[in-house]
């Protein structure tokens, strides 16, 4: 695209020689201008050659891991279906503001709940042992019937724990041990059903308080628990770790985008100060508190702005009347049994109520005005030994740990 003549060629070659000398004459004159100039212009060549290196092996890698990831992400098909390999890297990402509301809702949704859970599981497992046991029994056998969804946690423990006791008192000859095995399934399951059953009625009950903006208050004052306060007790020893991940539960919810369920635990005496002042921080409305404490706790005057009206629904309390574990702590002497406290059990029957669900006739509740929202609680005294009870405090903490 170029032409160019013999004149066009003594021209330039006469101008380079010129500029050739003009240079040479300059870095005689100036010869330490002429070290600097070479050095800049130097350090400006090498910074280009590495550049450009540099930029050509950044896009040979890229290239590079484009192509492996392209690789990954390809669906592997050999043979049939069951060959397919696909690998997709796991995505974390944290879940906040409105789309934190969204997941939550889908994941926890009564729908979702009732299709596939722990409780649904659970009762089917038992269903089956009740079933089993009806009809692979070779001596004529007295059951309960089949569990449902909608019965109380009271309810479901009490069928389950007379189901299994029925099953031990059977002479060995009398049972196959297919029943036996369905036996042991729910006798293990148990714990963990009462865990999932307190996560879910906390959930279910916090999603009622979010749809309103609202966060869902728990105050817990365990005074009526003999011996807790007192360090060192094997009560103490035992039950302080459930305990602890009870009142954590709030900061649990967090890591999955729940982020309105607040514990309040507080003495007897300080509670109820405590509950009004985190509502008044948060303007949440008194209707969205649930409280478990000691009866004379919930009956004391400073209790009183939190109690419902004829006009005004207010706070669900729940108190607990303690008299029979009272008298058990007083007569035990020096055995190695303790009272084993269904503290899961308890609360989440309180927040059951609290929620809407009719009271189950069990011997648990002494009394129940629905109109108040009052419920008073009287645990009967259940011992266990004290290996067995730390064990079964233990599996119900690592249960609430991992859910």
């Amino acid at each position: 695209f170029f032409s160019f003549d013999l004149f066009s060629v003594f021209l330039g070659i006469s101008g380079i020689s010129w500029l050739g000398v003009q240079l040479l004459d300059l870095i005689k004159e100036y010869p330490n201008f002429a070290i600097i100039t070479g050095l800049i212009v130097g350090v400006f060549i090498l910074t280009g050659v590495v550049r450009f290196f540099s930029s050509k092996g950044r896009i040979e890698r890229m290239a590079e891991i484009v192509d492996k990831k392209s690789t990954k992400l390809e669906p592997k098909v050999a043979g049939n279906a069951n060959d397919i390999d696909v690998e997709v890297a796991p995505v974390k990402k944290e879940i906040t503001g409105k789309r934190a509301s969204t997941v939550v809702a889908q994941i926890f949704s009564e729908e979702n709940l009732q299709k596939n859970n722990i409780r649904t599981n659970f009762i089917n497992v038992t269903n089956d042992l009740l079933d089993a046991l009806a009809s692979e029994s070779k001596i004529p056998v007295k059951v309960i019937n089949p569990l449902s969804r909608n019965d109380s946690i009271k309810e479901i423990n009490i069928r389950v724990k007379d189901l299994l006791e029925i099953v031990d008192r059977l002479p060995l000859a009398a049972v196959t041990d297919n029943v036996r095995k369905k036996a042991n399934t729910v006798r293990e399951q148990l714990p963990q059903f009462e865990v999932h059953c307190f996560i879910e009625a906390v959930i279910l009950k916090a999603r009622q308080a979010k749809r309103e903006g609202q966060n869902l208050i728990i105050g817990l004052d365990t005074s009526w628990i003999p011996e807790l306060s007192e360090e060192g007790s094997l009560q103490h020893n035992a039950l302080s770790p459930l305990m602890k991940e009870i009142y954590s539960l709030g900061d649990t919810l967090k890591g999955i985008g729940l982020d309105n369920v607040v514990i309040v635990h507080e003495s007897s005496a300080r509670l109820a100060g405590e509950i009004l002042s985190e509502c008044e921080e948060h303007s949440t409305d008194l209707s969205n508190v649930v409280v478990l404490a000691a009866s004379g706790t919930i009956e004391a005057a400073a209790f009183n702005p939190l109690k419902s009206t004829s006009t005004e629904k207010k706070a669900f309390l729940a108190g607990v009347d303690a008299t029979a574990l009272d008298e058990f702590i007083a007569g035990k002497g020096a055995g190695l049994e303790e009272l084993n406290i269904n503290i899961l059990e308890m609360l989440t029957l309180t927040l059951e109520l609290a929620s809407g669900k009719d009271a189950p006739k069990v011997s648990l509740i002494q009394s129940y005005d629905k109109a108040k929202r009052i419920v008073i609680l009287f645990p009967k005294a259940e011992a266990l030994d004290y290996q067995k009870l730390r064990e079964e405090y233990k599996m119900r903490r690592e249960f609430l740990q991992a859910a």
